[in-house]
């Protein structure tokens, strides 16, 4: 029997939604192997996410292997994030990914506390449906934006910026939290493909995580993790950037300064679509590098239901 005659409406039944168990790990690492390119950070995570205490990993079953999985991540005590929604290739287009979207979402209901959020292409017609009708609120919109690193400074001091030391960290922290970008990026924070509001503590944790900066005479802050793209190239990924929007420019500029200074060969952001931050992209030579962007819905415990 292929897989289209399994998931005939005489057979639905014998779809189950569930929490995940080690036996599904080959399932799941199996189909992961045939998304993106082979290129799905899943199987980096899969262990990980397995372990996880306090969220939940699961599965779609059927006909007795895992077909498609997502994940319930709790970011803090009233954040919570759906993400790692998949469906086997050979099954996609028969409403698992609407089943296990509603599993997960039945699942954070039940907690009745915190808010949901999650991240999707603006290409993902089919999630964009599934959060409508079950009272997701689109909230926020990112693209990646890309440029060539400017050359010239030999160090980060060079190009307007300085460590920030384990002992900053409260005022950093306090700088964000009232800096002018973090309006214009709608609240909240990357914490790595994972977003939430801007709070301390969450603020706290990323900095902590990664290669913080101050820029200039402390009237910005960047915060970069290490990444790959697509191709393979080594890039910096603008975790954080906390300044006054007249000087994003300037920040912006000596940003590619900085990613000379440390070896990339290119350097993005992953910036918030607002009309304040495009003409500051363009005017420090940065362009879209994705033809899609990256729609974040939020679901909060009494929103409505289409």
């Amino acid at each position: 029997m292929n897989p289209q005659d399994w998931l005939h409406p005489a057979h639905l039944a014998v779809l189950v939604c569930r929490p995940a168990l080690p036996m599904d790990s080959a399932d799941v690492l199996a189909f992961a192997r045939g998304i993106w390119e082979g290129s799905d950070y899943l199987p980096e995570v899969w262990e990980e996410w397995l372990a996880d205490p306090e969220g939940l990993l699961a599965v779609a079953e059927y006909g007795g292997r895992a077909v498609g999985c997502g994940k319930l991540t709790r970011l803090s005590q009233d954040d919570w994030w759906l993400e790692g929604l998949r469906v086997d290739p050979d099954f996609q287009g028969r409403g698992i990914a609407s089943h296990m979207h509603a599993y997960l979402h039945q699942r954070w209901q039940t907690l009745r506390q915190g808010v949901l959020r999650l991240a999707t292409s603006s290409r993902n017609e089919i999630v964009h449906h599934l959060c409508e009708r079950d009272g997701f609120e689109r909230i926020g919109e990112y693209q990646v934006y890309a440029a060539a690193p400017l050359s010239g400074a030999g160090d980060a001091a060079e190009a307007g910026f300085q460590a920030l030391e384990p002992d900053d960290l409260p005022e950093a922290v306090a700088f964000a939290l009232r800096s002018g970008s973090i309006r214009l990026a709608y609240g909240l924070v990357d914490l790595g493909w994972r977003w939430a509001p801007a709070s301390a503590d969450h603020l706290e944790h990323l900095l902590r995580g990664s290669t913080a900066y101050w820029w200039g005479d402390r009237q910005g802050l960047l915060a970069l993790d290490d990444e790959r793209d697509d191709a393979g190239v080594r890039i910096p990924a603008l975790r954080l950037v906390a300044c006054e929007p007249p000087a994003l420019v300037d920040c912006l500029l000596d940003y590619r300064r900085l990613a000379a200074a440390l070896g990339y060969a290119k350097c993005g952001w992953l910036a918030p679509r607002h009309a304040e931050v495009a003409p500051a992209l363009q005017a420090a030579g940065m362009a879209p590098d994705w033809e899609s962007s990256l729609f974040i819905y939020e679901k909060r415990p009494n929103s409505p239901v289409v």
